[in-house]
Parts: structure tokens; sequence; C-alpha cells
């Protein structure tokens, strides 16, 4: 249900009134989750950012801040935020794989995305979704560098075929071995050919 800014100002203004010994940073990370429904997302960024004042290890106030900067587009602080998130707690795939598509989404040529996406390639193995950002950075290395276009369509027809042909004639055969070598070991191995 979405709110308006009105409703949760009221909200949070009965809350105060009904409960004043109740400190407001306590209940930020609430309005901030209420001012987000009502796309007020600066005061959204406030509550939240005063909640983690008192509250430094919530991760999931970290990652919901990310969420804001995110949707401001500031790549940066929200990358920050996802962070800190992780590092209170590494475990979280979803989180690593969610900031490797983000990076690359507004720029593929980041660094950063880079290594994003070789996290999440070591978390989530045989995952489609890592596969393809690997791709999709393979194709801005090829476009960037000088790499034969023709050269990795053939290469990456053969493997997506899996036509048998040992990886090692595979990787050989590309030349780009720091590239392929890592995507060449998502793949399944070859059917049975007896």
């Amino acid at each position: 249900m979405r709110r308006s800014k009105a409703e949760v100002d009221r909200y949070i203004s009965s809350v105060h009134s009904s409960s004043p010994s109740l400190k407001e940073p306590y209940k930020g990370f609430l309005f901030a989750k209420l001012y987000f429904q009502a796309k007020e997302y600066e005061l959204a960024k406030r509550h939240v950012s005063e909640y983690l004042k008192v509250q430094e290890w919530d991760l999931k106030a970290h990652t919901f801040l990310g969420q804001l900067y995110e949707k401001e587009g500031e790549v940066d602080k929200a990358v920050g935020c996802y962070k800190r998130s992780l590092d209170l707690n590494p475990a979280q795939k979803d989180l690593v794989l969610k900031v490797a598509e983000f990076l690359c989404s507004k720029d593929p040529t980041d660094s950063r995305a880079e290594f994003w996406v070789e996290k999440a390639s070591k978390l989530l193995p045989c995952n489609p979704a890592v596969f393809n950002l690997k791709m999709d950075r393979l194709r801005i290395v090829s476009k960037i560098s000088t790499y034969s276009t023709r050269w990795r369509d053939y290469i990456s027809t053969l493997a997506w075929e899996c036509l048998g042909i040992p990886l090692s004639e595979l990787v050989n055969v590309a030349r780009e071995r720091e590239v392929w070598g890592p995507l060449l070991e998502l793949l399944p191995p070859p059917p049975d050919p007896g």
C-alpha cells in the first residue's frame, strides 16, 4: 500500500505523542521505510542515517540506505552502503550479485564492476546471471581492445554448443587465456559420444 507524505507525517507524529520516552533514532528505520513508500527519498535517507548512528551493525539498514542512494543515481554512495552490509555479513550472495549488476548497468568500464562480477562468480558458480555479466564484460573488453569480434563469436558459439572440443584447444584458439579461461570453466562437460 502506497502512502502519502502527509499520512506518514501523521503516523510519525502519533508515534511520538504516544511514546515520548522512545527516542526517534530507534524507530528511524521503520520511518525510513514509510517515507520510501511515499517516494520521499531524502526524508527516508535522513531517518535511516539517524537510525544507523545508534544501530551501526544493522546490515539491512545499510542495504536499505544503499537502495535509496541507488534510486537517486548516487553510485559511489550506494556501493559503499552495500559494501558495509557485506562487511557485516559476507554470505549475502544475492547482494553481491546485485552490486555486480548495478555497477555493470551504470558504467561497464568501471574497474569495480569487474571486481564484483568476479566476486559473484566465486560465490555463485554456474549462475546464468553471473555468466551473462561475464559475457557483457567480455564484449566491452573486446570493443576496447583489439580482439577480433569474429574470433570471439566463433569461440563463444563453440563453447555454447559444447561440441566436445577440449577446453585447452578452445583456450589456445582464442589466444585469450586470461579472458576465456574462467568463462570456459563455467561450461558443463561435453556430452559422452558413446
